[in-house]
């Protein structure tokens, strides 16, 4: 199986939030961005290795030709699958002290969330079928979801100003598909 590469890609996560004068209840609205973008292109037969036989998995090809042939194989081709995702977060928690050092910090709140994904295959030969232009297949899904959200963000003191910490959240998200 011949997979597209992700390359490291930058996000960004940017927040504000409000520390309320009362029992230390505080709020805080944060987002999320991320695209990434992988490609990858095979052959067939690479220099001096033997002969690879593409099977392009999720994709039907039935009577391509009008003939009755069905696609069983591809000789070369190249993928694209670029990948978007936003996500907006408002929570209300308060914090608490376990001990001298270590605090806990539970939440709760609401979350929405919008990922797009879209994909590009292109066939440059295919089996049985002859191809005089390189077949394109595009595919895509749009997905956008809100919903309840939980947290629990935690901290130990080791001194001098180092902690070690750990944030747990989940969200059951209501939504649409594309």
């Amino acid at each position: 199986v011949h997979k597209p590469e992700y390359n490291l890609d930058v996000g960004i996560t940017a927040g504000i939030g409000y520390n309320f004068l009362h029992d230390d209840w505080m709020a805080d609205l944060r987002f999320n961005w991320l695209h990434s973008t992988s490609k990858t292109h095979t052959a067939g037969s690479p220099a001096g290795g033997a002969a690879v036989t593409i099977l392009p998995t999720g994709i039907s090809f039935n009577n391509l030709d009008g003939a009755g042939n069905d696609l069983t194989s591809a000789g070369s081709g190249s993928a694209q699958v670029k990948s978007k995702y936003y996500m907006v977060d408002l929570a209300i928690e308060r914090g608490a002290y376990i001990s001298g050092r270590a605090s806990i910090v539970p939440g709760f709140g609401l979350q929405a969330s919008w990922i797009n994904i879209t994909s590009e295959a292109t066939f440059l030969s295919l089996a049985p079928v002859a191809l005089a232009n390189p077949l394109r297949v595009n595919n895509g899904a749009d997905f956008w979801g809100v919903g309840p959200k939980v947290q629990m963000d935690t901290e130990w003191a080791l001194g001098n100003g180092f902690a070690l910490f750990a944030d747990f959240s989940s969200a059951l998200l209501f939504g649409n598909t594309k």
